[in-house]
C-alpha cells in the first residue's frame, strides 16, 4: 500500500520488499563466506557480537565509573565535573579478543564436528555442548582470555573463576537449554544462525556483567564481598 509522509507518496510494499531482498542478499553472502572461511567468519561474527554486548552492558546496565582525577602542571589533583565518567576500553577489547580467538578457533572446530558425531541428533549435541563444553571449556577459557587482556594475573583469574564459575555455568545452561532445543526443533536451517546470534548477544551482555562486576566495583572505589575475601 502507499502512504504519504511529509507530502511524499511512499510505496510501503516496495520498501519492505527492497529491505527483505537486501537482507536475503547479505545472508547469502555471509553464508558463502562462512562456508569458504568458517573459522574466520565465526571469529569475526563473535568478535562483533561480544563487542556490542559489552558496550551495551557498560552503557545501559552498569553505572558509570568515575573518571580519574586530573592533575595540574604542579601535580595537584583537580576536581572532576559531577557525573563525569570514563569508558572501560580494555574490558571491551578483552571481550573482542575472546570472541575472535575462541569462537574462531576451538569453538568453531567443535561445532563443525557436532554434525559428524551426532547426525540428526540435536538433543545429544545440546547435551554435550551444555553439559561438557560450557562448564569445562567455554567458561574457563572466557575468564582466562579476557582476564589476561585486562591485565589480571593467573592467580587473580583463577580466584575469580572459582568464585563465579557456578553462577556463570548455571546461568548459561539455564539460558541456552530451552533455546537450543527450540531452535533445533522449530527453526529452519537457514535461520538458525540468525536466532543464535541474537540470543548470544543477550547472553554475552549478561556474562560480561557477571565477569566484570568486581572490576567495575573497583573502578568505582567500591569493595565487594569477593574483593574482601582475597
Amino acid at each position: 500500500y502507499q502512504r504519504r509522509v511529509h507530502g511524499t507518496l511512499l510505496d510501503v510494499d516496495a520498501l519492505v520488499r527492497s529491505l527483505f531482498f537486501s537482507l536475503m542478499f547479505l545472508a547469502r553472502m555471509y553464508a558463502r563466506f562462512s562456508d569458504r572461511f568458517p573459522h574466520i567468519a565465526a571469529g569475526l561474527t563473535a568478535c562483533s557480537i561480544l563487542t556490542s554486548a559489552d558496550v551495551l552492558c557498560q552503557v545501559a546496565f552498569q553505572p558509570p565509573a568515575p573518571a580519574p582525577a586530573a592533575e595540574d602542571k604542579e601535580g595537584a589533583p583537580q576536581l572532576v565535573a559531577a557525573g563525569a565518567h570514563h569508558y572501560d576500553v580494555r574490558r571491551t577489547l578483552a571481550l573482542a579478543v575472546f570472541g575472535l580467538l575462541y569462537y574462531g578457533g576451538p569453538c568453531k572446530w567443535l561445532y563443525l564436528r557436532y554434525d559428524r558425531w551426532w547426525p540428526g541428533r540435536p538433543v545429544a549435541a545440546t547435551a554435550f555442548d551444555l553439559g561438557v563444553h560450557t562448564p569445562v571449556m567455554f567458561i574457563p577459557a572466557f575468564y582466562y582470555i579476557t582476564g589476561a587482556v585486562k591485565g589480571q594475573s593467573a592467580a587473580q583469574i583463577t580466584a575469580q573463576l572459582r568464585s563465579e564459575w557456578f553462577e556463570a555455568v548455571t546461568g548459561s545452561v539455564m539460558f541456552w537449554l530451552p533455546f537450543c532445543l527450540l531452535n533445533f526443533r522449530f527453526v529452519p536451517q537457514h535461520s538458525r544462525i540468525l536466532v543464535i546470534s541474537f540470543l548470544s548477544f543477550i547472553h554475552k551482555t549478561w556474562l560480561s556483567g557477571v565477569s566484570n562486576r568486581v572490576r567495575h566495583a573497583e573502578r568505582r572505589g567500591e569493595t565487594s564481598e569477593y574483593t574482601r575475601s582475597l
